[in-house]
């Protein structure tokens, strides 16, 4: 029996692959598939570090337009790049770490989530696209004229409401279901 607990648990550096728990066990006459460790890690404490990063990144998002509208060229630059690099960190970490392993248990063990699942994520490329298109377009840009700071204040603030529409849903939607899939799951104490 030790052994059988032990492999269902495995640490990795700041992550911990856990095993599913059903929440209350079904009769003896229906038999469900044995279920074992995800492949896929579940990271206690994602959806509170989503969070700050969202935060962290309407922050960045508020100081570029301040600076783009008192035409500061510098300041505007550096915000730019700022929000670009915290900006693709956090959707590479949201990638690799959310949608993998949402996707997966979707698949494996509620394909009623699988749509949805893939829905947030195709919506997410999507936008990371056309985020990352104005970010390129105005991040090597000269900002000399009031027609450079005036694309960058349209092309941003155009962003801004899609941004926090966008956060609104992950943060009431999504990450409430990564963090109720989360709860089915067995934490080892450290």
């Amino acid at each position: 029996m030790f052994k059988f607990i032990k492999k269902l648990f495995r640490k990795t550096q700041n992550q911990t692959v856990v095993a599913i728990q059903e929440a209350t066990p079904e009769p003896e006459t229906k038999q469900k598939p044995s279920l074992q460790a995800l492949p896929i890690l579940y990271r206690n404490g994602l959806v509170e570090k989503m969070k700050q990063d969202h935060q962290s990144l309407l922050h960045i998002y508020t100081q570029l337009i301040t600076a783009a509208e008192q035409k500061n060229a510098v300041e505007t630059k550096q915000q730019i790049k700022t929000f670009h690099n915290q900006l693709s960190e956090h959707l590479s970490e949201e990638y690799k770490d959310l949608y993998v392993f949402l996707e997966y248990f979707s698949m494996h063990y509620q394909p009623d989530l699988k749509d949805s699942i893939r829905d947030f994520k195709s919506e997410m490329q999507d936008i990371s696209r056309t985020v990352m298109g104005i970010i390129h377009r105005h991040e090597y840009e000269t900002l000399e004229t009031d027609e450079s700071f005036s694309s960058v204040l349209s092309d941003f603030g155009m962003l801004g409401d899609a941004l926090v529409d966008r956060i609104n849903r992950e943060e009431s939607d999504l990450y409430e279901i990564y963090d109720s899939v989360g709860k089915n799951y067995i934490i080892p104490e450290n």
